[in-house]
């Protein structure tokens, strides 16, 4: 709360409220509040949700990616494992992309929700299968939108990747092109089949089964961040809020670039 005089201006941020099924849900919109143990689960299903999907959509996306990659024997093996997992997902009901946004639910009819485990997870679910899919999508896109928006404005050195802008980049050439041979006819065939030899070549499909799958890399390097900046900040890292966490990691890695540039001028 910040007082000028008589009048007072109050900073403070809405939580989402979503009822369903006779419970009413809060879900975090703002990483200053997010714990970061929960941002991470989120991640980690936005993660598998992006690489390997949950919808007959995402099989169609892993089919045609296979056959663009057909040139590519080692990608296109990869996406047919990513196929295969996409199949078991989808015959089971698993709706990581729900799941994913309920990693975000601060509380629960009024009580704190703590369990953020697969069976947590899946309790919350159940509470919430009666919605309609379209609610559940407004509330997804909302509430994403809102934290992506937050990571962006906070920390945008950390989450603006450089690829996906490029990667952006391309789709919206390969959509300028296709517009100008409709209205203006254009042929830009040769244009569009370039730009997406691009596409393809940018596209490398990661592993989720094993020892060494994205899921299992992506707890490791949470860990070891975790650890890194106990050293350095003490211990009581994982009950940070999202905030917290990478405003420390951003100091951190400044830290590190300041010795860095010190060692590289000393030599």
């Amino acid at each position: 709360m910040v007082s000028y005089g008589d009048s007072r201006l109050f900073l403070q941020y809405t939580m989402v409220k979503k009822e369903a099924n006779g419970h009413i849900f809060t879900f975090y919109d703002s990483v200053e509040d997010l714990p970061v143990t929960q941002f991470h689960k989120y991640s980690r299903y936005l993660l598998v949700e992006s690489g390997i999907g949950d919808t007959i959509q995402d099989i169609d996306k892993h089919i045609t990616n296979i056959i663009n990659f057909l040139g590519d024997t080692r990608k296109a093996q990869q996406e047919l494992l990513n196929l295969r997992h996409c199949l078991y997902v989808v015959a089971t009901e698993q709706d990581i992309h729900n799941k994913a946004t309920l990693c975000l639910v601060r509380d629960v009819d009024g009580k704190r929700w703590d369990d953020f485990s697969d069976s947590g997870l899946q309790t919350l679910y159940e509470m919430v299968i009666d919605a309609s899919q379209k609610e559940l999508n407004e509330l997804a896109s909302s509430i994403r939108n809102a934290i992506d928006e937050n990571l962006l404005q906070y920390f945008p050195y950390v989450f603006e990747d450089a690829s996906q802008k490029n990667y952006t980049d391309l789709l919206r050439q390969k959509a300028m092109f296709q517009i100008m041979a409709i209205v203006k006819g254009e042929d830009n065939k040769d244009k569009i089949k370039d730009v997406n030899q691009k596409i393809f070549a940018m596209q490398n499909p990661k592993g989720f089964i094993g020892q060494e799958s994205e899921e299992v890399r992506f707890d490791k390097q949470f860990e070891d961040m975790c650890l890194l900046m106990a050293k350095e900040f003490g211990g009581g890292i994982k009950q940070y809020t999202t905030m917290e966490f990478y405003t420390a990691f951003e100091r951190l890695t400044k830290q590190y670039n300041e010795v860095k540039k010190f060692k590289n001028k000393r030599r």
